[in-house]
């Protein structure tokens, strides 16, 4: 990790992200309780979560294309300042009459990040060598970590004494040191010698050339297959946590920001463990093992109506989730050729997406009629077969070559 840190490029876009995500989770937790506060529907809130999810399915693919296209360094720091200027409206609501405008800013927060994702996940092989690729990963995801630890605590604490319009604020403004973070990287670090060949390719032909990828390639279909599961579970969670904490535990957004930094904690000592780990585990078993390991864990958290027990729960799930995020990203940069990295990427985002729309809408709106333990449970179940089903599959393909090699 120490070499990583060496890596100026590489220690410029991970400083960038981790003040950038400091700011979002902040955000993440100050506005469904906000949107809370003012409407008192779990619906309305359960459509904070929503209006997020949308762009991945229906912006996410094309992104995905442009992304191949474009300049990815270019492509990072424009969709960062465009995340702040759109969350600008945010300031005027102050009632449930224009609760719509911190919908639509989310939307199109969410819209602007389906062009910055895809792009940082292709960055990332640029920027270290193959055999660095799981520290790496491991490291954005300890960074990511780190910031959902301190994120919520700051939302938690900052929303209640100085009010929401802080919090977005901050966020605002991390977007734009990540912005500047990433402008200053150098070097030779863009994919536009891809585009030659391709000039004369429309985006509908570059966007089936991805699918194809996806459809050819048995591991790459059962990656996709587990995280739409896994995203089933995550859109339930998501949706009705809030409820969860409010209701069952009667606690505030100070509890939430415990509940998510507890869970930080986990994944930061993953992180710091990922290069001893990648020793023994292969990428396959981190993703599969991972989706066991957080459902287990969620069920027993969220079953036991108890802070002092869901909270060492979600610590626990903090372990299996760094495993989870660094085998999937590992394994379609290993396994995707790079000049559809960013198609790939966006396309299993926004299956990903499909399904959390889905199962947030619809948790959220059956969540007034049946009990939340019942949804908690049922995304539990989720998580425990998308990790059997991952297993499973990824031994019977065990030593099937890679797209790269046949691309």
């Amino acid at each position: 990790m120490i070499k990583l840190l060496q890596n100026r490029n590489f220690s410029l876009l991970f400083i960038g992200q981790l003040i950038s995500q400091l700011g979002d989770f902040g955000l993440t937790i100050a506005l469904p309780f906000y949107v809370y506060q003012l409407s008192g529907s779990p619906l309305a809130t359960a459509l904070t979560y929503v209006t997020r999810a949308l762009p991945m399915f229906f912006v996410g693919p094309i992104a995905g294309v442009f992304v191949d296209r474009w300049n990815l360094k270019r492509t990072m720091w424009i969709a960062n300042l465009s995340s702040a200027l759109v969350l600008l409206p945010g300031f005027y609501v102050t009632s449930v009459r224009w609760i719509w405008l911190l919908w639509l800013g989310s939307l199109l927060e969410s819209s602007c990040n389906r062009f910055f994702n895809p792009a940082k996940q292709s960055f990332i092989p640029q920027l270290v060598r193959k055999e660095e690729l799981v520290e790496a990963n491991g490291f954005s995801s300890m960074i990511e970590s780190i910031a959902q630890i301190l994120g919520p605590i700051l939302a938690g604490g900052l929303a209640v004494w100085i009010g929401f319009q802080s919090i977005l604020l901050i966020d605002i403004g991390s977007y734009l040191i990540s912005a500047l973070c990433i402008f200053f990287i150098t070097g030779s670090v863009n994919n536009q010698s891809k585009v030659g060949n391709r000039q004369h390719h429309t985006v509908w032909m570059e966007f089936k050339d991805g699918l194809a990828v996806m459809v050819k390639f048995q591991k790459i279909r059962v990656l996709c297959i587990t995280v739409m599961m896994f995203m089933i579970s995550q859109g339930i969670i998501d949706a009705l946590i809030v409820v969860s904490i409010s209701v069952v535990l009667h606690g505030n957004q100070s509890v939430l920001g415990y509940a998510e930094a507890s869970q930080g904690a986990g994944m930061v000592i993953t992180g710091l463990m990922m290069g001893w780990v990648k020793r023994y585990i292969s990428y396959e078993n981190m993703f599969a093992w991972g989706l066991l390991g957080v459902g287990l864990s969620f069920m027993i958290g969220f079953n036991a109506d108890r802070l002092f027990i869901l909270l060492p729960a979600l610590l626990i799930t903090g372990l299996f989730t760094t495993m989870q995020m660094v085998g999937y990203r590992t394994l379609l940069q290993v396994e995707t050729p790079p000049e559809t990295r960013g198609r790939i990427f966006a396309s299993v985002t926004s299956l990903m997406s499909m399904s959390a729309i889905l199962a947030s809408f619809v948790s959220g709106a059956l969540a007034q009629v049946l009990p939340i333990h019942f949804f908690f449970n049922l995304a539990s179940l989720a998580l425990i077969s998308a990790g059997t089903f991952a297993s499973v599959m990824f031994l019977k393909l065990k030593g099937q070559d890679s797209p790269v090699k046949k691309v």
